[in-house]
């Protein structure tokens, strides 16, 4: 019999709490998620708006391009952040906010690549992902204690 104690902690729900790892690797999930989600939805776009979004080196999107890439980025991050949020098991807005803390940050160093395009697209591509990855854990949490998981 080991000596050694558990570092995961049984709430009084029953279910354990996550681990280190698990919130690394749900962190990572829900990252891998929005770059998916955010390619195939650029790719749709590209391929059925050309004049909006197009493909060729050097040229520029619309105005109304940018607006609907910004708009497919909504979705995109409240969907990545309950995937972050479920893989997590336990603090999903939290988890959801480091992911979405980490996607923002990164959206405003690689602000350079916005050079050229209007100053509302590149506020809101630093913006947006985060309200909707936050949104997606507040929304995970909302599963959770509607299903009477947590209270």
């Amino acid at each position: 019999m080991s000596t050694e104690r558990s570092t995961t902690t049984v709430p009084a729900g029953g279910e354990p709490k996550g681990t280190p790892i698990r919130s690394v690797l749900a962190i990572v999930g829900g990252w891998i998620t929005l770059f998916v989600l955010g390619q195939l939805f650029l790719g749709v776009i590209a391929s059925t708006m050309p004049g909006d979004i197009p493909s060729g080196e050097g040229t520029q999107p619309t105005e109304r391009g940018l607006a609907i890439w910004l708009a497919g980025m909504l979705p995109n991050g409240i969907v990545a952040g309950v995937i972050t949020a479920r893989l997590a098991g336990w603090a999903p807005i939290a988890h959801a906010a480091v992911l979405g803390g980490i996607i923002g940050f990164f959206g405003m160093v690689s602000s350079d690549e916005a050079r050229g395009l209007p100053a509302w697209f590149a506020i809101g591509r630093a913006l947006m992902p985060v309200v909707s990855i936050v949104l997606g854990g507040v929304v995970a949490r909302a599963i959770d204690v509607r299903r009477g998981k947590r209270a």
